[in-house]
């Protein structure tokens, strides 16, 4: 009897231990993030890659770190991040020209020359930032959550994405 109660104890004990580790992982997340953000002075300092449109140069699944950049350094054939009200989520596009009026036009490498609407005038103002490194593969990690439980997007999506 006494051999089973140790059993049990020893069983609630690593619960306990699992669920402390788990906390201090997120806890460790939300403090990377946020130093990042204020590194590279953007809210979205990761971001991940939910497309092939810019294949070969970012694939599905990279996550892409985001610098904020002033619009005036911004140059043709740069990757920036930008929000549309036509897109869910931000996107990953290379900057294809920039208009007279200061706006700027992006395509995607991979959609073959054809250019969406919204993305022949892209405002200073909606540009998240420039992507200055491509972490291949670890986007996967989200993706993956995302396809198995929507919810948890859902719910963190506002957070991650505001």
């Amino acid at each position: 009897m006494a051999e089973r109660k140790r059993k049990s104890g020893n069983i609630f004990r690593e619960l306990v231990e699992t669920a402390a580790y788990a906390v201090l992982g997120v806890l460790v997340a939300i403090f990377i993030y946020q130093a990042l953000m204020f590194l590279l002075g953007t809210n979205r300092p990761v971001i991940d890659v939910v497309s092939e449109s810019m294949y070969p140069s970012i694939k599905r699944g990279d996550l892409v770190i985001v610098k904020r950049v002033q619009p005036q350094d911004i140059r043709i054939g740069d990757v920036i991040v930008f929000d549309t009200l036509s897109q869910r989520l931000p996107v990953i596009h290379r900057v294809y020209k920039i208009n007279d009026d200061g706006t700027f036009q992006t395509l995607g490498d991979n959609n073959g020359g054809a250019q969406h609407d919204w993305e022949k005038q892209i405002e200073a103002n909606d540009v998240v930032g420039k992507a200055v490194l491509v972490i291949p593969y670890v986007g996967w990690i989200k993706i993956i959550i995302c396809d198995s439980a929507p919810v948890v997007c859902n719910v963190l999506s506002p957070i991650v994405y505001r």
